[in-house]
């Protein structure tokens, strides 16, 4: 009865409380069809949250050397997936971190996002 009251895993509900918190402060976004999400060569500020529709993560093709007919494919990224990470969660000051990769919508996708000083917010209200 006891357990009814009380969990017993208190890490499980402090995971809930976490991805609760993340879910908060997460920003609703739709892309359409051949939309570019994040491009190559430009500054970040945001990682992303895939939850309807499919992307296309490719390399090369900026506009000033060919455009996207000279990218390299390098995947697709389906529901679930995350991306655009390493300049919110690098060390450096916002906006600093260059993009790596251009990320384009191959459907309509919704998305959420989360900007650095979000995360930086949720690190100090759950330090590890």
């Amino acid at each position: 009865m006891i357990n009814d009251v009380y969990p017993r895993n208190w890490g499980h509900i402090l995971l809930w409380e976490i991805i609760a918190a993340i879910c908060f402060r997460a920003r609703p976004m739709v892309a359409i069809k051949n939309q570019e999400i994040m491009s190559e060569g430009l500054p970040g500020r945001e990682m992303f949250l895939l939850l309807e529709g499919e992307v296309e993560v490719a390399t090369g093709g900026q506009p000033w050397n060919g455009g996207r007919e000279s990218r390299k494919r390098l995947g697709f990224l389906s529901e679930g997936a995350f991306f655009g990470e390493n300049p919110v969660l690098a060390g450096g000051a916002e906006g600093t971190e260059i993009r790596s990769r251009t990320v384009t919508a191959m459907t309509e996708c919704k998305l959420c996002y989360l900007i650095k000083e979000d995360l930086n917010d949720l690190m100090g209200e759950y330090p590890a």
